[in-house]
């Protein structure tokens, strides 16, 4: 299967248990705004079953780059799962302007599709702006009987690694607190996301977000000057009652930037594994996982948080269960799995500034002048 490690080299990779023949099924993993130095900044407090395992067990490739910008999450993902760059996929951002209709259009919005099971403002998607065929297109074509499926948090972050023949690609709803889908995949839900979104809505998963470990286990303050301190609460600190934040917003834009939602993703790979019935047969299946809740926090917290550093604890213990999952259903041999990120971050450049660093802040209205208002 190298082939199919090819595809993932963007930043990190990860083989789990090289193999000569077939896996039954390849686990694809994207941890969106993942910073390659996490690995060692938080490598003393991660447990020997998640990101220590994959270290250690897998194939760890360390001199990555990137040969495209911007590194955004609609082109990572497209570019890991094409192999190829956003000149040629076509994901060139997470949107832009298309100059057909000099309109602004999302990387995957799809005014054509109607949303399944969703509210208003979240189920027109589709992949129909990719303009090349993805490696879990390519598995399709190749064995008709495999399967593909796609979850994120993010529309995107589903979209583009299901490709266009994905069996099922499903991303979070902010206005519901459910997974949902498009019209281009299914013309109704699957019942076992159905009985998935029943049980486990958001608001069920929402916790007090407490630090996981004693506080000088961390390398990061608390209160930072570099932090937004977000609606409902008066400074960027512990504790976060997720549940509360996210009635004060009346929105669950709360529990996406809580670690929660990775939990509940976590929760729906595997219920998709079993449900799915993923690895059964002599045909390979492929399941794609994006973890987006790092990014939405990385943008709230920036990556020299605690919030961050403590996300990136909890998410050890989700990769160690779901690592735990696929060895207790497929053997050590009996899968391939990939672990990349589709970009990284910079340190927030008025803490350079403040630290006597190269750095600071360009503001487009003082190098593109605005043109002249029409009287």
């Amino acid at each position: 299967m190298k082939n199919v490690c090819f595809f993932t080299l963007l930043l990190m990779t990860f083989s789990v248990n090289s193999q000569k023949k077939t896996p039954k099924i390849i686990i694809g993993i994207v941890i969106d705004q993942m910073c390659y130095d996490y690995l060692y900044r938080f490598q003393n407090n991660f447990s020997e079953n998640g990101f220590k395992k994959l270290m250690s067990r897998g194939s760890h490739l360390k001199d990555m780059q990137y040969n495209y910008i911007p590194t955004y999450t609609g082109p990572g993902h497209a570019s890991i799962y094409t192999g190829t760059t956003p000149k040629n996929h076509g994901i060139i951002a997470n949107a832009w302007i298309e100059e057909s209709s000099k309109s602004i259009v999302n990387c995957v919005g799809d005014p054509s599709v109607e949303g399944i099971q969703s509210s208003q403002l979240y189920g027109k998607s589709s992949p129909h702006r990719l303009n090349t065929t993805t490696i879990t297109d390519q598995l399709k074509d190749k064995h008709k009987e495999s399967k593909v499926i796609s979850i994120s948090i993010k529309d995107r972050g589903a979209i583009l690694p299901g490709g266009f023949k994905s069996d099922g690609s499903y991303w979070f709803d902010y206005g519901n607190g459910q997974f949902i889908t498009s019209s281009y995949y299914k013309t109704e839900m699957p019942k076992w996301v159905k009985k998935f979104n029943a049980k486990n809505n958001a608001l069920s998963y929402a916790q007090v977000w407490n630090p996981l470990l004693v506080k000088n286990s961390y390398s990061s303050e608390d209160a930072s000057p570099y932090e937004k301190v977000i609606n409902g609460k008066s400074a960027a600190v512990f504790p976060y009652d997720i549940k509360k934040l996210c009635d004060l917003s009346q929105s669950f834009e709360p529990f996406t930037m809580s670690p929660f939602a990775n939990n509940l993703l976590t929760d729906l790979a595997i219920t998709a594994l079993k449900k799915e019935k993923l690895g059964q047969d002599e045909f390979p299946d492929m399941l794609c996982i994006s973890y987006s809740s790092t990014d939405i926090a990385g943008h709230v917290f920036g990556p020299d948080s605690k919030e961050i550093e403590d996300m990136y604890y909890r998410l050890d213990i989700e990769l160690g269960r779901l690592l735990n999952h696929l060895e207790k259903s497929f053997g050590q041999d009996g899968f391939v799995l990939f672990l990349t990120a589709d970009h990284g971050v910079a340190t927030v450049p008025q803490k350079r500034v403040d630290e006597g660093l190269s750095g600071g802040y360009v503001f487009i209205d003082k190098v593109v002048p605005r043109p002249p208002q029409k009287k």
